[in-house]
């Protein structure tokens, strides 16, 4: 009886053993598996690609999710300066139910209280340096400002002075015209003195001829009062002449603004009659 199950035997532990050979097999690719990136995440540490580390130690861990690959990730993103990935798997490895070492939690304790304090820190520099940029910011604006308000008022200044001089070359403009007119009119009122003065001057001095050969005393007499009046009225109009002609060059523009001469006109008596006297 026992030999005739004897093929019953050998044929169960062959089954046996064909359904733990695929997990015998997968147990050693994991462990190669496990092994060439544990070896590649310290040839990288060594070489100071602590990043690079620990990426491969995340990796390796599902192959080996021993503790102690978590702690070893959180120190090689400790030395890579990845504050908030070390604090995390730091605290991942504090709160391990199995298979943590005493000293390497003590070590991760003091590890996250400081890696606490410098993103802290980081952070309320960060939050200094954002104020110091704003306040940099707000005074470059500032001053933007103020030099827009000064060309402005630098642009304003420049109309208002280019306006002014607008005006003032107008006005010159006007007085240069109204001085040509006024010179016009006074040359003209000149002239006329002139001849009045002339015409009045020669019947005077014929109403002198005829009063030195009147013969009566009525002639005389009519002769030296029409000569008299003759010789004022020619006084009078050689005076406005005069004082017209003065006038007329006083007024009249030269290449420029109106001249500005203060002149005094005067009659004053003279023997035969008036004279003109004009001071400037």
């Amino acid at each position: 009886m026992r030999h005739a199950n004897l093929p019953v035997l050998v044929r169960l532990l062959l089954a046996a053993w064909l359904m733990v050979l695929p997990t015998v097999a997968f147990a050693s690719s994991s462990k190669a598996a496990f092994n060439r990136l544990v070896k590649e995440a310290e040839r990288l540490y060594a070489t100071g690609k602590y990043k690079e580390s620990a990426e491969k130690l995340i990796e390796a861990y599902p192959y080996d999710p021993n503790p102690r690959i978590i702690y070893n990730i959180a120190r090689a993103y400790d030395q890579a300066g990845e504050l908030e990935l070390s604090l995390e798997y730091y605290q991942r490895y504090v709160g391990s139910t199995e298979g943590t070492d005493p000293t390497l939690l003590k070590r991760s304790a003091l590890a996250i209280d400081r890696l606490r304090g410098l993103i802290a820190q980081r952070d309320e520099a960060r939050k200094k340096q954002a104020e110091e940029q704003a306040r940099i910011e707000a005074e470059a604006k500032a001053a933007k400002a103020r030099a827009a308000e000064e060309a402005a008022a630098k642009q304003r200044a420049e109309e208002e002075l280019r306006a002014r001089e607008q005006a003032a070359a107008e006005a010159r403009a006007r007085a240069q015209r109204n001085g040509k007119i006024a010179g016009f009119a006074l040359g003209g009122v000149a002239v006329a003195g002139m001849v009045s003065g002339t015409i009045f001057g020669l019947n005077a001095r014929a109403s002198r001829n005829a009063f030195d050969h009147a013969e009566t005393v009525e002639d005389k007499r009519r002769l030296q009062s029409t000569t008299t009046t003759q010789a004022l009225i020619a006084d009078a109009s050689m005076g406005v002449g005069l004082v017209a002609a003065v006038l007329a060059v006083v007024f009249y523009p030269k290449g420029g603004d109106v001249a500005k001469t203060s002149t005094e006109v005067s009659l004053i008596p003279a023997a035969g009659g008036a004279g003109v006297e004009v001071r400037f």
